[in-house]
């Protein structure tokens, strides 16, 4: 007797077992781009996941599938963590603030 497999929230190559048949639109290290059909698909209630994805970002009401949350806060199509990673150090600070003495 054969055994039997189901697949719930992922994204399984041509859709087998009950996967979503389609490209999930990664970049080349694995992480969800803009665009995925993975982003805000996941079933919540038969998701046992961390509250927090694989960067610690905080998984929403509609989680993603997967073990990365894309998170882009100001919709600029690059998520959150790719910013801070490599545009932190160019990101303008805010100016000091002087205190006034006597």
């Amino acid at each position: 007797m054969g055994a039997s497999c189901e697949v719930l929230n992922s994204i399984v190559y041509g859709g087998g077992w009950g996967g979503l048949p389609a490209d999930p639109v990664l970049t080349p290290a694995g992480f969800l781009r803009h665009g995925s059909p993975a982003i805000n698909t996941a079933s919540t209630p038969v998701l046992p996941v961390s509250a927090k994805d694989i960067h610690g970002e905080v998984r929403g009401a509609n989680p993603d599938l997967g073990a990365d949350e894309y998170v882009d806060s100001d919709t600029d199509h690059l998520p959150d963590f790719w910013e801070m990673a490599h545009l932190a150090a160019s990101l303008p600070m805010a100016p000091p603030t002087v205190i006034p003495t006597g």
